[in-house]
């Protein structure tokens, strides 16, 4: 399905006149467009973050993911912040950050 729009935008879509514009739409992008297009080589990917809101079990963990990451005892039946960005997995408590992980891809 995919292949057959692609095919059907370069061969149909692009090169008829269009309605609102009346040029044809790859005519356009070539002339007002193409130039504009810079490089993103170099540029870092932009970063995802995620936040939650996680309990503390019994056993000193949180899960995530289907993982559980270790917290410290004091903090069991609490509620923690989780920052999960970069890889790393940052917990904190009122405020402290109380743990730091790696994170894991997919259940382990």
């Amino acid at each position: 399905m995919e292949a057959h729009l692609e095919e059907w935008v370069r061969d149909v879509a692009d090169q008829r006149v269009h309605g609102t514009t009346g040029e044809v739409p790859i005519e356009r992008f070539r002339r007002a467009e193409a130039g504009a297009l810079r490089s993103i080589a170099g540029v870092p990917p932009f970063e995802m973050a995620r936040e939650l809101v996680r309990k503390v079990q019994a056993d000193c963990v949180i899960e995530i993911d289907s993982n559980a990451y270790s917290v410290p005892w004091r903090l069991i039946g609490e509620s923690v912040r989780v920052v999960i960005a970069g890889g790393m997995l940052r917990v904190s408590h009122a405020g402290h950050e109380v743990a730091v992980h790696h994170r894991r891809n997919g259940p382990v």
